[in-house]
């Protein structure tokens, strides 16, 4: 065969690398045998020492060939530079024919691209986003890929840590799965090339901002630069307190967040287990690195308080727990009653005052185990109390207990006061008619009741009259009138002079006995003439003679007189 070597040609004329190209060319058989075309193409620039490809899965370094066959054949030409090519042309009766010539491959730049940084937007998922963000100590990785066109492209990768280090390394030979901090994976074809993903890795020493410089070298001499920013963070810690603990429920409380080292700024939010506490998010961070919130706790409960500090500059976000215990609010009940004590039928108020007063809750009042009537879960007044009035209490004494029914955070309490009953008091008055008396002359002694209080019964029972201390015959137990009050008595054999008169009033069971200031009764002596009869008016010298004196008690006064009769003579008594 005859190989016209001005038709071999290349469409496009002047390829570049990664393009696919055709190679097409024109041959004759002088017998006009079938040809069959074999294009071999030594598969590395003609100015390239030592080129390393992957064939196969397989790193092969120092130059290999490959063929295609066709008319025209198609090839991509995996990196830039001169290619030799040789065209060999057979005929069907094995004659062939050979020519060779020279491809000029323009070099495509490659581009360094790095993941997105990772922010409180955009979550860090894994192998989607750099973090910008690491703790002092941990690996800083970057990770990114370069754009470039051939699959076998010799990449030269140099990155600056921004703290004097620098790594270099390229993904050709030797074999070097982690170079210098530099992980290379097997390049993916995709639309606009192929894709070198790459991992990169360093551990700084001191927190800091650090601008990472990654720059990739091409085989031509060109590069491509991207940069991003790195933070160090110092690792911080951050305790909170509670001031008191354990406290009640409505008392304040103050929790205090402290974060070491002390930061340059920054804010602390209080949380209530997952809730955010009201006013305290958000809390600017004092120079000496606390923060505080001060609260009024009313749940009564074990609290799981957390400080979260915000982290800011290159201070590194941290947090801190602490139980907080709200315990009830023990109260206690003091009881008081007016009056106590107190008389039967007699209106007493008692009077439960809670100590701390508590926002709510009802008070009830009982008389031994019997509630008192009216008196059942009264509501406390805005100032602690509550009262309970009754008049229904019995005689004796009588245990009353008021009881504190609890509010919201508030306990329960109680309190006991002993009550005496007594029955309403008495006092009798005497008076006598008439005043003064004379001997004979019926006397009436009137007593008159009278009662501390007026009760719904009328007093009853009776009155005893007595006369210089002895009972009055017929007057011992004279009954009291219940609409007068009053009880009397006759008398009518006090003899002259001065009688102390007195009277007793007996009681029931609702009034008290009471004795009645003695009474003086004058008893004067009654008016009388004396009559003188004999029955011989006249008489001789020496001869007796009866004289009769007659003593009458004049009205109206009555009587028998007593006593002596002295007669006279003149002046001289007989």
């Amino acid at each position: 065969p005859v190989i016209d070597p001005a038709s071999i040609s290349l469409f496009p004329a002047n390829p570049v690398q990664g393009q696919e190209v055709e190679l097409r060319a024109q041959a004759t058989s002088p017998v006009g045998a079938e040809l069959t075309y074999r294009w071999v193409i030594k598969d590395k620039p003609l100015d390239d020492v030592l080129h390393c490809t992957i064939v196969d899965g397989s790193l092969v370094c120092g130059g290999h060939t490959v063929t295609v066959t066709g008319n025209p054949a198609k090839y991509v030409f995996p990196t830039s530079g001169e290619f030799e090519i040789r065209l060999e042309v057979t005929d069907s009766e094995g004659r062939r024919a050979t020519t060779d010539f020279k491809v000029n491959v323009t070099a495509v730049p490659a581009e360094v691209h790095l993941l997105t940084p990772c922010s409180d937007f955009l979550p860090c998922a894994p192998g989607f986003f750099n973090n910008v963000k690491v703790p002092l100590g941990t690996a800083t990785v970057v990770k990114g890929w370069i754009q470039h066109a051939g699959p076998h492209d010799v990449l030269a990768l140099t990155v600056d840590w921004g703290d004097g280090v620098s790594n270099v390394t390229t993904n050709t030979a030797p074999p070097c799965p982690q170079c210098n901090g530099i992980v290379f994976l097997s390049p993916t074809k995709m639309e606009d090339g192929y894709h070198t993903a790459f991992e990169l890795s360093h551990t700084y020493g001191r927190p800091g901002h650090y601008t990472v410089t990654v720059t990739v070298e091409y085989p031509s001499g060109t590069t491509d630069t991207a940069t991003i920013t790195e933070t160090v963070l110092q690792p911080t810690t951050t305790s909170v307190t509670a001031d008191p603990n354990p406290s009640v429920a409505g008392q304040p409380v103050t929790y205090t967040a402290t974060v070491s080292p002390v930061p340059t700024g920054g804010t602390v939010t209080f949380r209530d287990g997952s809730a955010f506490i009201s006013g305290c998010m958000d809390v600017p961070l004092a120079g000496d690195g606390t923060a505080t919130c001060t609260v009024t706790p009313t749940t009564v409960a074990p609290h799981t308080i957390s400080a979260w500090y915000s982290g800011h500059d290159v201070y590194e976000a941290s947090s801190g727990t602490l139980i907080h215990t709200v315990n009830s609010v023990q109260t206690s009940l003091t009881l008081t009653a007016d009056p106590n004590p107190s008389m039967v039928e007699q209106e007493v108020t008692f009077t439960a005052a809670v100590s701390p007063v508590p926002t709510g809750g009802t008070v009830t009042f009982t008389d031994g185990n019997t509630i008192i009537p009216g008196c059942d879960a009264l509501a406390l007044a805005t100032d602690g109390t509550a009262t309970c009035t009754t008049a229904g209490l019995g005689l004796g004494e009588h245990s009353i207990t008021a009881s504190y029914s609890g509010h919201d955070f508030y306990d329960g309490s109680s309190g006991t006061v002993t009550q005496t009953v007594n029955k309403i008091a008495t006092s009798l008055g005497l008076a006598a008619q008439p005043s003064p008396s004379v001997w004979g002359q019926e006397v009436t002694v009137t007593a008159t009741l009278s009662a501390s209080m007026t009760g719904t019964t009328a007093p009853s029972g009776t009155v005893g009259f007595s006369a210089d201390g002895t009972a009055i015959p017929g007057c011992e137990s004279r009954p009291l009138d219940p609409t007068a009050l009053t009880a009397t008595c006759t008398i009518a054999g006090l003899g002259a002079g001065e009688h102390s008169i007195g009277a007793a009033y007996s009681g029931d069971d609702v009034y008290a006995p009471s004795d009645a200031p003695a009474l003086t009764q004058t008893v004067q002596q009654a008016a009388s003439s004396t009559s003188l009869t004999t029955a011989r008016p006249v008489v001789t010298a020496g001869e007796s003679v009866t004289l009769t004196a007659t003593v009458t008690v004049l009205p109206p006064w009555a009587g028998v007189p007593t006593g002596t009769v002295t007669f006279y003579a003149g002046a001289l008594p007989l």
